[in-house]
């Protein structure tokens, strides 16, 4: 932001509930200013956000500093504050948002981090308090619950040595390199088939299926930038803040006479299996089942349609698969352990400790609360 805007005013008006709005409405507010959020959207007009005043810029103080805080819109709504009368308008800059909204919103409490990030995200408060959803017992166990033993189990290639060491060797992916910095890679070794991944975030996956045919320039850009970035700070999942960044090289698993691998995540609370699921058709028309531990259809879902017109077969090894998992999750409040079922074979896919991120959306608003009372840490 322009030096003129910084800490020369008593007042603050700042458009636009977004992150960066917020993030700057708390950093105005603890150098003294008075700070009201403004936004075009009638429904949070009149509210107090995250303890701030919303209003409608119809309604302002046009003495008073305004600072737009939306990106594509910018423009457009400097507009309609100029044609209100509003005269001291301004943009936060790159060189602000380096200062303050990344590095501010990083040392951000992690509470109030959660909080904004709540709100943004669903339109109601947090309630930390009291929780009773799934979702919002995730962020207290993201605050409260913070072992550092979850930062082995986080970490893709760590966890290989926690579940050999508790279930066995044989439930393992094999592991072809394991490295520092992309750099460090030897391509020419690489299978032609293999998966690569970031051990210290979620979403870095690559599947190769033909090395000849691979970019690797494109995948080094990608991942020299993951291995910047501690994933923590995203969602505020302590279980990734302790990770040292890292790539791993897996073997490729694939199944006979089928192009699918099933990828059943279990959902375990203190060690108990209270819901399976299965994912498929991601790459064209996302769908997830839902089974209870006695793999029985659950109609309802968890952010992607069901189709109870897909029948996934029971495993035959499935009282293996519970076994695994029941051993793996043992005095964790929480934890989704995923499998891999391959050629009548079970392979450990990975911990996963705040199912997406706590913020996916269950059908009906039942389940969400009935999976929120196996967690009786809170």
């Amino acid at each position: 932001m322009n030096s003129r805007f910084e800490n020369d005013v008593e007042r603050l008006y700042i458009f636009c509930v977004n992150l960066l709005g917020l993030v700057l409405a708390d950093y105005y507010e603890g150098q003294g200013v008075i700070v009201s959020l403004m936004d075009n959207d009638k429904t949070k007009q009149g509210q107090k956000i995250c303890g701030f005043s919303c209003i409608n810029p119809n309604d302002g103080d046009r003495s008073i500093r305004c600072v737009i805080t939306a990106t594509k819109s910018g423009d457009v709504i400097k507009e309609q504050l100029i044609s209100l009368g509003y005269k001291d308008i301004g943009f936060p800059d790159d060189a602000w948002k380096d200062r303050y909204y990344h590095g501010y919103a990083k040392e951000l409490n992690d509470e109030k981090y959660l909080k904004f990030d709540w709100y943004l995200r669903f339109g109601t408060e947090l309630n930390l308090d009291n929780p009773i959803t799934f979702n919002e017992k995730l962020q207290w166990l993201k605050l409260h619950d913070r072992k550092e033993e979850y930062f082995k189990l986080a970490d893709k290639y760590e966890a290989k040595m926690v579940v050999s060491g508790t279930i066995g060797e044989k439930y393992v992916v094999p592991v072809i390199q394991v490295c520092d910095s992309f750099d460090e890679i030897c391509i020419e070794k690489l299978p032609d088939k293999f998966v690569i991944k970031s051990t210290h975030d979620s979403g870095g996956v690559k599947i190769c299926r033909d090395k000849s045919k691979f970019d690797f320039s494109l995948l080094k850009i990608d991942f020299d930038q993951r291995l910047k970035e501690n994933y923590f700070y995203c969602e505020r999942e302590w279980a990734y803040k302790g990770i040292k960044p890292r790539i791993i090289i897996e073997e490729l698993l694939e199944s006979d006479g089928s192009a699918d691998v099933w990828d059943y995540k279990f959902f375990c609370f203190n060690g108990e299996v209270k819901l399976i699921q299965v994912d498929f058709d991601r790459s064209t028309d996302h769908h997830r089942n839902l089974y209870t531990e006695q793999w029985e259809y659950m109609d309802a879902s968890i952010k992607y349609p069901n189709n109870p017109n897909i029948i996934i077969p029971k495993p035959s090894k499935f009282d293996e698969m519970l076994w695994c998992v029941k051993k793996l999750a043992k005095g964790i409040p929480h934890v989704r352990i995923d499998l891999y079922y391959v050629n009548e074979r079970i392979y450990f896919g990975e911990f996963t400790f705040y199912h997406g991120g706590g913020y996916e959306l269950f059908l009906p608003e039942e389940l969400g609360i009935k999976l929120g009372s196996f967690i009786s840490e809170v």
